[in-house]
């Protein structure tokens, strides 16, 4: 799934957009997400830690 997430980073789509098509739910991928930032220490974007806020 981390190189769905790698593809995900690379193609400047919404993660609504991203998963249109795939064999795996928006929840799923967020999930994953999730797990790939916390272990590779990434933090989420300034837009998307806005939303979170809310």
């Amino acid at each position: 799934m981390y190189s769905e997430i790698e593809l995900f980073f690379a193609s400047g789509l919404t993660q609504r957009e991203f998963v249109k098509g795939k064999d795996y739910t928006k929840d799923s991928f967020h999930y994953w997400l999730t797990k790939y930032r916390l272990e590779k220490n990434i933090l989420p974007s300034e837009g998307q830690r806005k939303v979170f806020m809310r």
